[in-house]
């Protein structure tokens, strides 16, 4: 995809994940760490829709993310901004070579990883905490998965996208269509399509939980959603908080 797109394939992505509610999820992480925190630091940002509202708070954001493109989105946002840095990085294997008071991974990042990957990702994000720092993740619960449609078609404005899902065991295939206007084409009506393939993990509760104490990870706690409510089996997002020994 040519990055002279990206702009309005941008929009795509904030368009759907607009069911997200990014300031209750910055506000949530926020009233956990901002006694304890000068610098954070942000995994698998996108384009920057929790950055956008962690800046504002009193300490330092480094963000980053493996999509080069969706950076453009997060810089393009907060240019204003001094106290946020971005970088390309991949959420197994980055080194910032420092240590930060908390980390944060929102948004289905954590899906991204396989099982055999997570161990590694828990404890490169351990090694990168100061001690007792935070670190609190979601991950888009086994029963959001499990319930899912095949397919689902959206049409919003000048996108008209078709979502299409397979489960494989511990796997979920998507493959999404999207239909949209560019900048050139809206004269004539004409349209572009951009077919993207994802690939996301199912991750158990009790899975996350083994794997953060055997890094090492203590005072373990999961909520449904970012809320202060319990997770349940019917929690289509688990969020946990935990803290570095």
């Amino acid at each position: 995809m040519a990055k002279n797109f990206y702009e309005e394939f941008a929009s795509i992505y904030d368009e759907m994940m607009e069911d997200i509610d990014y300031e209750q999820v910055s506000a949530f992480i926020t009233k956990r760490i901002e006694n304890d925190c000068s610098n954070l630091l942000e995994v698998a940002c996108g384009t920057g829709n929790v950055t956008e509202h962690l800046v504002y708070e009193d300490f330092y954001i480094t963000a980053f993310d493996l999509s080069e493109e969706m950076l453009i989105g997060a810089v393009n946002k907060m240019r204003r901004f001094k106290n946020v840095e971005f970088h390309t990085a991949d959420m197994i294997d980055f080194d910032f070579k420092q240590k930060y008071d908390a980390c944060c991974c929102c948004c289905d990042g954590m899906n991204y990883i396989n099982r055999d990957n997570l161990n590694k990702f828990f404890n490169n994000v351990y090694t990168h905490l100061e001690d007792e720092g935070w670190f609190i993740f979601d991950v888009s619960s086994e029963y959001k998965y499990r319930s899912m449609d095949k397919s689902y078609v959206y049409d919003k404005d000048n996108v008209f996208y078709v979502w299409e899902n397979e489960i494989d065991e511990e796997k979920i295939n998507m493959e999404i269509n999207f239909f949209c206007q560019s900048n050139e084409s809206k004269s004539d009506d004409k349209y572009k399509r951009i077919t993207e393939f994802q690939t996301h993990y199912l991750h158990t509760n009790e899975n996350i939980i083994a794997d953060l104490k055997k890094i090492g990870f203590i005072n373990i706690e999961s909520f449904d959603g970012y809320t202060e409510n319990e997770l349940t089996e019917k929690s289509i997002r688990s969020t946990f908080v935990c803290r570095k020994a």
